[in-house]
């Protein structure tokens, strides 16, 4: 993507009601009226957050046109409105490729599950493409630290919403990358490649949940009588956008014929919740109080008859109520007004790095872009003597103590052995990556294997060419 969404202004803050919402002049998300205007129950903005904001989830399905879309950059034009949609399955190759450098270099995090369950990075010596091909789903925490397009997204939610970050979920075919949960934020969810079944349940175990009452998170059960009820069941595809309010149980999962890549745009509303705020505010000004520093009488709340002190401490609480009381909406705006500007000071300057750090790895000789157009040939013994002497000095750099090697998922196996063989058994013999289907319609596939998707036959070409196997033309 050319073009950066434009950065918001660290000084938004919600507001309560419909009442109140944001007036015609102030400036909303691109893709948050993208979805909205075309939406015939929601419309606008304003009824989005009169109506569905934090209470209750909804499913917006991509608009056909974008008409009446308030743009506030001349240099954003509807075209980038699209492309912030989107993103292809090469760019997830190069995205996954990357994800490792970016990694260390922008500090977001990368995580392997296989149906549900967290995987140790070492077994795939943290390399996340040799993880996807063997049937996990690549899940990477702060997304908008490792890809311009998701930080485009991000930045565009910001003109809507105080602060925001990405998660991104790569699920492969056939697979779900975390079991039925709840969050402690509010969510959307924004299909970019592929197709994924998500269901979200009617009844919510934990209103407004905290970070400690995560349904389906740190062996918290989720209660089952939760999944009697379903409110969405539904499959999302490229540009449909998914919005869940903190609480609700949901989870999804891809269907044997297609990966899935999406964006969670986080809302961290329970740091932002009255309580949170309130509380916080409220022990600052009680700390700054010497006298409210001291412990209450050691008597109190022991078997000893304490009655004698119940004056003392109902006048140290009247002093607290008093403190309370003087808690005022300037209070409230300035802790938020801080928070805020920390948050979004850090994430811009970091966002700002990523299109350069993506250079300095290709300059670096780290990444090689595999696309449709590539030609391969399988490798000579010398050149593959060349790739291992290469892949020690990458793991090196990787801090990697296991051994880099392929192990493909049983359901694309003899698939991809199939195209290997093919290639071996003529060195002189090179192919376009994108012939490896043409070479595949010669092979029967059995009922129990999945033809491979896209994006497996690119991420297998690129582990070839980097394990020695193939080499490019």
């Amino acid at each position: 993507m050319s073009k950066r969404c434009r950065s918001p202004s660290t000084d938004t803050t919600n507001e309560e009601s419909s009442d109140n919402a944001a007036s015609s002049n102030v400036k909303e998300s691109i893709l948050l009226q993208y979805v909205v205007t075309n939406d015939g129950g929601v419309r606008t903005v304003d009824n989005f957050f009169g109506d569905v904001w934090e209470k209750k989830p909804r499913l917006f399905r991509r608009p056909k046109t974008i008409s009446n879309i308030k743009t506030y950059d001349e240099a954003l034009t509807t075209d980038d409105i699209r492309e912030l949609l989107n993103v292809n399955w090469q760019e997830v190759a190069n995205i996954l490729d990357s994800s490792w450098t970016m990694e260390s270099k922008t500090g977001s995090e990368v995580i392997y599950f296989r149906q549900g369950v967290q995987v140790n990075k070492d077994m795939y010596a943290n390399d996340a493409k040799l993880a996807f091909l063997d049937g996990c789903s690549v899940v990477m925490n702060h997304a908008d630290f490792c890809s311009e397009e998701i930080a485009s997204i991000c930045d565009d939610f910001q003109l809507s919403f105080p602060h925001c970050f990405a998660n991104a979920y790569l699920t492969p075919s056939g697979a779900q990358a975390v079991k039925a949960h709840a969050d402690d934020r509010d969510v959307f969810v924004v299909q970019l490649c592929g197709y994924k079944q998500w269901k979200v349940y009617r009844d919510v175990p934990i209103k407004h949940p905290y970070p400690h009452e995560q349904v389906g998170k740190k062996n918290i059960p989720v209660p089952k009588e939760i999944f009697e009820n379903v409110v969405i069941d539904e499959t999302l595809g490229p540009g449909d956008i998914l919005y869940m309010p903190r609480g609700f149980v949901h989870e999804a999962s891809c269907s044997n014929d297609s990966p899935s890549f999406h964006a969670t745009i986080a809302l961290m509303t329970h740091d932002w919740s009255l309580a949170s705020v309130y509380s916080t505010i409220l022990s600052e000004k009680l700390l700054s109080i010497p006298s409210h520093r001291l412990s209450i009488d050691r008597r109190v709340g022991s078997e000893h008859d304490c009655s004698d002190r119940q004056h003392i401490v109902e006048s140290q609480l009247r002093k607290v109520t008093e403190a309370a009381q003087a808690v005022s909406f300037a209070d409230v705006s300035r802790y938020l007004q801080k928070k805020y500007k920390m948050h979004n000071d850090k994430t811009k300057e970091i966002r700002a790095k990523v299109g350069s750090a993506f250079a300095q790895e290709k300059d670096d000789g780290m990444f090689q872009a595999i696309t449709w157009s590539t030609q391969v040939r399988a490798s000579t013994p010398e050149e593959r003597r060349e790739a291992e002497t290469r892949m020690k000095v990458e793991g090196n750099r990787k801090t990697s103590n296991a051994q880099k090697g392929l192990n493909v998922r049983e359901e694309f196996a003899d698939s991809l052995l199939y195209i290997a063989g093919k290639l071996k058994e003529n060195l002189s013999f090179s192919i376009r990556v994108s012939d490896f289907r043409e070479l595949l319609a010669e092979k029967e596939i059995s009922v129990d294997q999945f033809v491979p998707d896209d994006l497996s036959l690119l991420v297998f070409a690129k582990c070839c060419i980097e394990l020695g196997v193939f080499v490019a033309c």
